[in-house]
């Protein structure tokens, strides 16, 4: 079902990533318990407020909400080991304890990535959780025998919206970016011109493109605070 469903949505894509907690992983427990234990600090967070910070480490969204709230300086830390160590405790009980009913987001979930890695697309999971957190919720719903990998924001430098983590993953598997792809067509469809002209490639009037190592430098010099050229 799924090859016909997909065919040709495929083409031309190597790494398929995918976030944990309401996407692979039923629920939204993991905001909901970070928006608990900063209530329990003091700090009323609204679902709306919260919902941008999804996928962050959770330091950065609690010291955000305490500053927001008047923390001063002086206590930020502290508060901020507070709310996380009472997070951490209760998310571990949330996940691994002996009544969690934590399961997959569908039913057929491993039966699409197995269709996808069959078509050769690589499935990784990102999060925002720690990384233990990640590591024994990946084992205990079995994704460590589907996906490829996974990777926390803890990471890499920072979490979402950041792309850092996709650009890990990229990394290890040396996964070639759109704009590597681009340039090897526009490369060779250069060469088939020249050739086609019978002029010698090094008389072609038209510049090759710069190869990819260089574009992902330059484009992350110009790169905005998604990641994409601002």
């Amino acid at each position: 079902m799924t090859a016909k469903v997909t065919r040709g949505v495929l083409e031309n894509i190597d790494l398929m990533v995918c976030d944990m907690a309401g996407t692979t992983v039923q629920g939204g427990l993991v905001y909901k318990t970070l928006q608990l234990s900063m209530k329990e600090y003091g700090l009323d967070v609204s679902d709306e407020a919260i919902g941008p910070w999804h996928g962050a480490k959770k330091e950065a969204v609690i010291e955000h909400f305490a500053r927001q709230a008047g923390t001063p300086e002086h206590e930020l830390e502290s508060r901020i080991n507070m709310i996380g160590d009472a997070f951490v405790k209760s998310i571990e009980e949330s996940y691994f304890s002996e009544a969690t009913t934590i399961e997959h987001i569908d039913t057929s979930l491993f039966s699409y990535f197995k269709d996808l890695k069959k078509a050769g697309v690589k499935i990784a999971l990102d999060t925002g959780y720690p990384q233990n957190i990640q590591e024994g919720l990946v084992k205990r719903l079995g994704f460590d025998k589907v996906v490829d990998g996974w990777i926390s924001s803890y990471d890499v430098p920072e979490g979402r919206p950041y792309p850092y983590m996709i650009h890990r993953l990229m990394e290890r598997w040396a996964t070639p970016s759109a704009t590597s792809r681009r340039a090897a067509t526009r490369a060779a469809a250069w060469s088939s011109a020249c050739s086609a002209a019978r002029t010698p490639r090094r008389r072609c009037s038209r510049r090759e493109p710069t190869s990819w190592r260089t574009r992902s430098r330059t484009s992350r010099s110009r790169a905005g605070p998604c990641g994409w050229p601002s």
